[in-house]
């Protein structure tokens, strides 16, 4: 059971999905059910998960105050993605992984006004390996990777959406980051075309959404937390899975 939600309200978001899911909220929280907030933006303050804690980075205040529709100080227009959620996991004050949600160039550029330390170990790449409003994919690479310093960065995507990652992003990182490793949830279409195989050795043995259509490339990825951290699945067994199962490989 769920016992509190909380999203930044979206006027842009025109669809019956949203309406549903903001009515329902309401309900559940005159009910007694479920504590339903409006309003996220960054804090200092973590929230502790057993060893785990999760802290607000972005959006700012000040970008939720002027709110969709917008003007940052540099003119711009304030989207949903600048509004987009970004969290930092903390492990015993490691920096374990930056989830950086849907955030643009405004977001980016504001949070970074106030100077965080953004540092993780696994980076989850913004709005999917998508383009976002009018920034300089290649000034957004760098300037998220000099911020993050990851080693491995995971693009969260659906083959059959959108065709991310895009290639100019995922050569923008090879370019900035040396030895980084790469991973797609699923296999993108960039990578191969037609699946021509039909089954996985790789794989976590967890929930992997496209498992049952081939889709999957690194599926679930899994942070082993221990007196090691590890992994999952293993980088040598998911760039064997690479090797033999695409033809165009951008993380390669």
């Amino acid at each position: 059971m769920i016992h509190e939600i909380t999203v930044n309200s979206d006027a842009s978001k025109k669809s019956d999905l949203w309406n549903d899911l903001l009515y329902e909220m309401d309900q559940m929280n005159e009910k007694g059910k479920t504590i339903f907030n409006t309003g996220i933006s960054r804090t200092k303050t973590r929230v502790h998960c057993g060893s785990i804690e999760i802290e607000i980075s972005g959006p700012t205040p000040y970008l939720v105050g002027k709110g969709i529709g917008g003007l940052d100080n540099e003119q711009r227009t304030i989207t949903s993605n600048s509004l987009s959620a970004s969290f930092n996991i903390y492990w015993q004050e490691i920096g374990v992984a930056y989830l950086a949600g849907d955030m643009d160039q405004i977001g980016l550029d504001d949070l970074l006004r106030h100077e965080p330390d953004l540092t993780s170990s696994i980076l989850v790449f913004p709005h999917h390996g998508g383009k976002t409003n009018d920034a300089d994919l290649k000034q957004f690479v760098e300037t998220i990777c000099d911020q993050i310093n990851p080693h491995t960065i995971i693009f969260s995507i659906g083959r059959n959406k959108f065709q991310n990652p895009r290639p100019e992003i995922v050569s923008a990182i090879k370019n900035k980051i040396k030895d980084v490793r790469i991973s797609c949830t699923q296999l993108s279409k960039h990578c191969m075309k037609d699946i021509e195989f039909r089954g996985y050795s790789h794989l976590v043995d967890v929930f992997s959404r496209g498992r049952e259509d081939y889709c999957c490339c690194s599926g679930s990825f899994i942070i082993s937390l221990g007196k090691n951290v590890e992994y999952f699945p293993e980088l040598a067994h998911h760039q064997q899975f690479i090797k033999s199962a695409t033809i165009s490989p951008l993380c390669l």
